[in-house]
Formats: structure tokens, sequence, C-alpha cells
């Protein structure tokens, strides 16, 4: 909510609305910002309302293509970025102090890759001896906030000032079902050769049309028959024989399920391991990416 300080005579904007404003300014819509950030999209369009408000001028323009800035959101842009930098400073500074010795990390990565770590844990970790908190799932962390002090990301952060190792192996995917709708799966693939719709004879499991299994489904014309956003439940829902799935290829290591065919060519992905540079100061942290970033997707060799 917008404030008004008598002491200082001047109007005071929330913060959450700059940070708002950062996200819509780098997704280019106020859904991709809305999907990123966790709150609805009618709720971001109302704080950005306030924020121009606040501010006196339109910051933000909508068109064909989506959320552009107008010349005045071209200028507070590098004010808020500035603001963000700084207060992320004393949230990395609290945290610092919240876990007092250097022996906690704290590790942002999708459920199946935490699932993989686990699996590999000592070829990973031996020889470190450290606390590891495991902010694991689909939701977003801010490195630059502090929420985590490493991320395994497909996708590099916007910016220079990361600092970043390439994943010694690449995350390759496969089709994974039950023994029965693997057979199933193998019939259909020999009727699809006499014109037979592959998706019509096994049903799939989906995941979020953004997700890279959800845009390979996309491409090949795969109408899932249930979709979900948690990569653990499209494993679950697999085990459960409601259909096929496309999961990361290590997935055969942590379920019964049965790799259906060689791995996907043209579902490929580059993984890196990423810090902010405040928390790669800390040579436990520098050790613990290195590990991560030799042994990924190698069978933690």
């Amino acid at each position: 909510m917008m404030r008004y300080d008598s002491k200082m005579n001047r109007t005071t904007i929330p913060w959450d609305d700059v940070q708002w404003f950062i996200a819509v300014a780098d997704h280019g819509s106020l859904k991709a910002a809305a999907r990123a950030t966790g709150i609805s999209q009618p709720t971001l369009g109302r704080r950005m309302e306030a924020l121009e408000a606040a501010v006196g001028t339109p910051l933000l323009v909508r068109t064909t293509r989506g959320t552009e800035l107008t010349a005045a959101g071209e200028r507070l842009l590098p004010h808020a970025r500035a603001m963000a930098d700084e207060a992320a400073g004393i949230l990395r500074l609290r945290e610092e102090l919240l876990r007092g010795p250097d022996g906690r990390i704290r590790l942002a990565c999708g459920a199946l890759v935490a699932a993989y770590l686990f699996h590999h844990w000592n070829a990973f970790f031996d020889g470190l001896e450290f606390e590891l908190e495991l902010v694991a799932g689909n939701s977003f962390v801010a490195l630059e906030r502090g929420e985590a002090d490493l991320a395994i990301r497909s996708k590099l952060p916007e910016g220079e000032h990361w600092i970043q190792r390439k994943l010694k192996g690449q995350g390759r995917f496969a089709i994974f079902g039950t023994s029965a709708l693997a057979k199933r799966w193998k019939r259909a693939v020999d009727k699809h050769r006499s014109g037979a719709p592959l998706d019509a004879a096994v049903p799939f499991i989906g995941s979020s049309p953004s997700a890279p299994s959800g845009r390979w489904q996309s491409r090949h014309g795969v109408v899932p028959r249930v979709r979900v956003s948690d990569s653990m439940l499209v494993l679950r829902a697999a085990e459960a024989g409601l259909g096929l799935a496309i999961l990361p290829a290590f997935c055969d290591q942590l379920s019964d399920l049965r790799k259906v065919g060689e791995d996907l060519d043209d579902l490929v992905l580059q993984g890196h391991v990423v810090m902010h540079p405040d928390a790669s100061r800390r040579r436990l942290v520098r050790r613990v990416a290195r590990r991560i970033a030799d042994r990924m997707f190698t069978g933690g060799r």
C-alpha cells in the first residue's frame, strides 16, 4: 500500500512493488512475471498500477508482444536494480549471521535432481563435513536475495556477475512407463509405421507446458491424459500406471519404471551450478559446487 510520510514530505513506495516491477521487466509480461514470483496476475497488475500512481507516471505499456517499459520505466529500472542489489546484500548478511559456523549450505534444485543426489550421496560428498539444507521443487529461488547459496539450473540467470560451473554430464531424457505400458508402446510403434497415431494408443502424463518435457510433447503432438506441474508427481503418476512419462534418463536408478527405447536425442539440457559472488567467497561452497559440477549426471563418478 502507498503511504505518505509527513515528516519527510514524500510518498513511500513498498519494496515488494519495486521487486515485482523488476520481475515484469525481466520476464516481458505480467503473466510470466506472476508465474515466476508466485503471485496472481490480477494482484500483480494492481501492484503495478499502485507503483505507477506512487511514481506519478506510467511505467508499463501492454503490446501484442507482452508488456514493455515506457521511457519512465526504463529510467526507473536501473535504480530499482540498485535497490535490489543493496537489499539482497542485507538479506545475505542476515542469512550468514543466522547460519553461524561455516558448515551449512543451502542448495536449490528440482525434486528429481535432489533424489539423484541422495542416490549418489557418498560419491558426491564423501569426505566433506557440512550440513545440507535442500530447497527442492519447482518454485524459483532467488540467489540474489540469499534464499540459497547454490542452485542447479538448466538456464543461467541474467547478468554477468554470477559465478557458474558447467555440469560435466548432460541432462538427458527418456520415455518411461510400467512394464505393461512399455509393451503397449512397442506394439503402438509397430502399428505407427502403418499410419496409426501413437498418442491414441498409449496415454501420456504431461508436465508444465513450459517445462522441457512439456515442450517436447507439444512439438511431437502428444496430448497428455493428465498434466501435473511437479516432476516427482509425474514419476509417481507413471509408477501408478496412468501413462508414459518424459523423465530424466537417470530415473531408471530411482524407480522400477522401464525406460522405453533409447534416450531422446532432441531433448538434452546443459545444466550449471550457479552461485552468487558473495556465496562463492566461502571455500566450502566452492568445494561443493565443484563436486556437483564434476559428478552430476555421470553416475556420481
